[in-house]
């Protein structure tokens, strides 16, 4: 689902001149000089020289790699007995902290935009700045089919989403659909950052919806 949900926007933004997926976004960084030209996509993606073997199509940016502790909790069932989450995030949530984790420049490219650096830029919205991912929801770790037999708290990732699939399907990624990540709860290309929605959101967590998805409370 999330493939085929990727061909669609990817199609739309070629066939609309005004880009309307990303442009007026928080991550529309086109006004902003380094990213030359006035071009939206190329913070993050070059037609030319991108970065392989990561799951994003040709990144353009540096990957952190920064260590970090993650939260950690007896409550985690699905890491009993220690509820420990404590390695580097990976994949997806691994290129979000790329301009997150207070260390990689705004503007640090790897491909089409290589010629453009201002050192000492701060990444913005940064884990830094709250003491790491010690007081932020995990990443990077597997949410399995039968998550609710291990955690009665949890509905398994076969479950629907309200997005039009299964949670697995449309909010889970890896090479297995079972990895929860950054992008399993915001959608970096959202342009209607309503209040329903913000921060870039995937769906309205309006009387907790979004985290009632996977969390049955």
């Amino acid at each position: 689902m999330k493939k085929v949900l990727l061909l669609v926007a990817l199609l739309a933004l070629i066939a609309s001149p005004s880009f309307a997926g990303i442009s007026g976004s928080l991550h529309d960084f086109s006004t902003q000089g380094w990213t030359t030209d006035g071009r939206i996509c190329v913070a993050c993606h070059t037609p030319h020289g991108g970065t392989t073997g990561i799951e994003a199509p040709l990144w353009n940016h540096t990957v952190t790699n920064q260590d970090y502790q993650q939260y950690d909790s007896a409550t985690i069932d699905l890491y009993a007995p220690s509820g420990a989450v404590d390695f580097a995030p990976t994949g997806i949530s691994a290129l979000c902290l790329s301009c997150h984790d207070g260390a990689v420049a705004l503007n640090a490219f790897t491909g089409g935009a290589a010629d453009v650096f201002l050192t000492g830029t701060a990444a913005i919205g940064s884990v830094a700045e709250t003491g790491g991912m010690l007081n932020d929801h995990p990443v990077s770790f597997t949410y399995p089919a039968n998550a609710s037999t291990v955690d009665a708290g949890l509905y398994n990732n076969t479950v629907a989403s309200g997005l039009g699939g299964t949670i697995s399907e449309d909010m889970l990624f890896g090479a297995s659909n079972d990895q929860l990540e950054c992008a399993s709860c915001h959608d970096v290309h959202r342009s209607n950052e309503t209040a329903a929605f913000a921060p870039m959101l995937v769906k309205p967590n309006t009387a907790s919806g979004l985290c009632l998805t996977c969390h049955n409370k």
